[in-house]
């Protein structure tokens, strides 16, 4: 059997040269129809589109992705051709909720508004959402969740619609798939109509799909809204996002706020368990430079020092970087999520440390 790999999924490379004949390890833009012809696995990041076009007439009987939208991926397709399809759902849910958590705590340190005081509208409560909607709870902030397949799955009656979350909510985060057509599309599900319904000051954060908000609609929006923001990590267009939308933002960064050493390691191991279940494979170990160190946080006085210690959110932004999109995102730094520090117990926001999350002192021995 013969495996075609992204070169830029970590923690990987010599793992399956004991189960493949061949293992081939190229870049996304060289991940072709010729490439995968005669392989039968093929292990992708979001940059490979997975159709027709890729797979007609190969071999691939798997195709997994090492992220938690497959929105890159013809289901349709795979399952008319009998080809099985596995991602990682959640497995960068803590890094997420930490890219969002730390925009959150900048712009309010930033504009000196008490988080205590304010209302977050959360869109999609699944991995991701569920995470920040209860770290913000913990930094005292009042939550609104919108999310309509949960609403109608559960009867739940705490769930609001999105009109009435834009309207209240001081800021909006986005943690949907990307879905374009049915009841639940979520291509531009915020769009030129009802932007308008939110707050003049309002916090936009997108860290979902770029199409999710229409860039038209947002770039309209700040032009007659001076004091509103946006916080946004992924972009319409990537790897060539909007530069007047960029250079709008208060947070710009270049599709890496699930990028922790963490999260890395948890989709490439729920890839590789995947890959194993299809082809019947003997338990395929993690190499040993996936082992994790966690880091010490030192004392913070606040859990909203904690959250901006852990991820100084600013140096990831795109006016700081010095590179273009796409070379940052291939050579980004892992950094540790909230799973990768241990908490101080010196720290007063010790206890909330914890619920946010982060290691006790004992874990370390």
């Amino acid at each position: 059997m013969i495996a075609v790999v992204d070169q830029h999924i970590p923690y990987i490379e010599g793992v399956l040269e004991l189960f493949f004949s061949e293992v081939r390890y190229l870049p996304a833009h060289h991940i072709t129809r010729e490439a995968v012809a005669d392989a039968s696995a093929l292990l992708v990041r979001t940059r490979t589109r997975c159709d027709a076009q890729l797979l007609e007439g190969s071999a691939i009987n798997f195709v997994g992705s090492a992220t938690i939208g497959a929105d890159h991926i013809d289901a349709d397709y795979c399952q008319h051709q009998g080809i099985a399809v596995a991602t990682a759902p959640g497995c960068n849910a803590v890094a997420v909720q930490q890219w969002t958590l730390a925009a959150i705590v900048l712009w309010a340190e930033q504009n000196g508004r008490d988080l205590s005081k304010l209302t977050l509208g959360v869109v999609g409560v699944g991995h991701v959402g569920s995470r920040v909607e209860a770290g913000a709870k913990l930094l005292g902030m009042n939550v609104l969740r919108c999310d309509a397949p949960r609403q109608r799955a559960e009867s739940d009656s705490s769930f609001v619609n999105l009109r009435d979350l834009l309207q209240q909510a001081d800021i909006i985060t986005f943690h949907v798939p990307l879905i374009r057509s049915g009841g639940d599309a979520t291509w531009h599900l915020l769009n030129s109509d009802n932007i308008q319904l939110c707050k003049r000051n309002v916090l936009i954060i997108n860290s979902s799909r770029g199409e999710v908000v229409d860039t038209q609609a947002m770039l309209e929006f700040a032009s007659h809204h001076p004091a509103s923001a946006f916080a946004l990590d992924v972009w319409e267009g990537e790897p060539q996002p909007n530069a007047l939308l960029v250079e709008r933002s208060f947070i710009a960064t270049p599709h890496i706020a699930g990028y922790s050493i963490e999260g890395k390691r948890n989709a490439t191991r729920m890839l590789l368990n995947a890959l194993s279940r299809h082809f019947a494979l003997p338990h395929i170990a993690m190499p040993a430079n996936a082992a994790i160190r966690p880091d010490i946080l030192a004392p913070c006085d606040t859990l909203a020092q904690t959250i901006a210690l852990t991820y100084p959110i600013r140096a990831n932004d795109l006016r700081c970087i010095g590179q273009s999109f796409e070379a940052y995102r291939n050579s980004y730094p892992y950094r540790h999520d909230f799973s990768g520090f241990v908490a101080n117990s010196q720290s007063p926001c010790y206890a909330q440390q914890l619920q946010l999350g982060l290691l006790p002192a004992s874990s370390i021995g």
